[in-house]
């Protein structure tokens, strides 16, 4: 795990598997959490199937978070990057799109699942 405080990207996966399994409270408490405007609605939308991800408004989720916006001009520096070589879902392509902006030499991103690996 990341040393606490340290900031951590979070996707609509880690937002609804946090939610899932208790520790988001934990997770706000211990680290600087960022997503993307994306995500919070992806989290909190209704879904036709199967309902809500997390059952949350979206302002009351993005209260606990730092949302960052991003441009079309983020996406497409990702794309660029990228080509067609990913597979990512809006919010993770979103999520990306910003944390490659940083110009951090290491960032840590909180992906349960395999898409970013």
């Amino acid at each position: 795990m990341p040393p606490r405080g340290s900031v951590l990207f979070v996707d609509t996966v880690a937002i609804k598997g946090a939610h899932e399994t208790g520790c988001w409270k934990a997770r706000r408490n211990s680290y600087h959490l960022v997503t993307v405007e994306k995500c919070i609605e992806e989290a909190t939308r209704q879904d036709k199937h199967r309902g809500k991800l997390i059952q949350r408004e979206a302002g009351e989720l993005a209260a606990e978070l730092d949302v960052r916006p991003v441009t079309e001009v983020q996406r497409a520096a990702l794309s660029l990057r990228t080509g067609k070589r990913s597979d990512l879902d809006d919010g993770e392509r979103d999520l990306l799109a910003y944390a490659l902006t940083l110009g951090r030499e290491a960032w840590w991103l909180c992906r349960p699942d395999k898409a970013t690996l």
